[in-house]
């Protein structure tokens, strides 16, 4: 499945991106030509392993000479897209940071930085291109380049990021009826269910509306997600029954990197679980039932 290579190559890039930023504590902006290269070298190695990886694992007896194009923007109503906007921001925002470490001068650390994300990511469309059971994908191109302009764009605003692409997970019963699908195992669940996935666009107030007295940790969150999906397309889903849906939902949510911290294993630690969107009570919307709230929402 596409969204869990992205998130392998993700996690990977941004382990070694987050280690590498949590060794520094030199904050001038001299070009270390010594931190660059060691950021390069880790970098290349890292990303040409894990496409060496993904492709033992992914595409064996897959790959053929014919390279084709697929249309799968209509698939799990857009889930998948939203996904591979999330993984792109995420990669192309570490990428931003560590440029920085390496004294990169700010307008090269956000451009080439912040369209990292987008760049990594053609590889694997490619492979997708010449995958007899994918094909490659505009839809999944321009994603992963939203991503790289979320990121792009609040560093040359803001110099820093206000928005947020968040990711929560709650476990459904839908993977029961298709574990070969929607995963049998949990960790298969978390990547491949898309019914207990949902995506949130998390707001920090207190930078966005320049409001002294709201907490700075504090955010408000705007979440997507779907469920009744057993099917990728909604014509296959009806054929055997089945009715997908859309919600849309509020919540708030926690800024772990407005959290103020000296120890570099907890600014590492934060910048990892704000990845993620906190459980909070919940307000959702969706056109089979209407308003429902959620005591306590994952």
């Amino acid at each position: 499945m596409v969204g869990l290579r992205l998130l392998f190559v993700s996690l990977l890039l941004m382990t070694n991106a987050a280690n590498l930023h949590a060794q520094s504590t030199d904050s001038t902006n001299t070009f270390k030509p010594k931190r660059f290269t060691a950021l390069a070298t880790t970098a290349g190695v890292t990303y040409t392993g894990s496409l060496v990886l993904l492709g033992s694992i992914w595409y064996t007896d897959q790959l053929s000479t014919n390279f084709k194009f697929f249309n799968d923007d209509s698939e799990w109503r857009g889930m998948d897209k939203i996904g591979h906007m999330y993984t792109s921001f995420h990669v192309s925002n570490a990428a931003v940071r560590v440029l920085k470490w390496t004294g990169s001068s700010r307008k090269k650390s956000i451009l080439f930085g912040g369209f990292t994300g987008a760049a990594l990511m053609i590889p694997i469309e490619i492979l997708d291109g010449f995958s007899d059971d994918y094909g490659f994908s505009w839809g999944d191109v321009a994603a992963n380049t939203s991503g790289s302009i979320l990121v792009v764009t609040q560093h040359l605003l803001w110099d820093e990021i206000r928005i947020t692409p968040k990711f929560s997970y709650h476990e459904t019963g839908y993977a029961d009826m298709r574990p070969n699908t929607l995963g049998s195992t949990t960790m298969q669940r978390f990547i491949k269910d898309y019914n207990g996935q949902t995506y949130w666009l998390s707001f920090n107030i207190a930078s966005l509306a320049h409001l002294e007295r709201f907490p700075k940790w504090l955010n408000v969150s705007v979440g997507y997600g779907a469920e009744e999906m057993l099917y990728a397309l909604p014509s296959e889903n009806s054929d055997h029954g089945y009715h997908s849906y859309a919600k849309g939902l509020l919540s708030l949510d926690i800024d772990f990197n407005r959290i103020k911290t000296k120890h570099a294993f907890l600014r590492g630690l934060f910048r990892g679980l704000n990845m993620l969107h906190v459980p909070f009570p919940a307000l959702e919307y969706n056109g089979r039932n209407g308003f429902q709230f959620h005591p306590l929402y994952f």
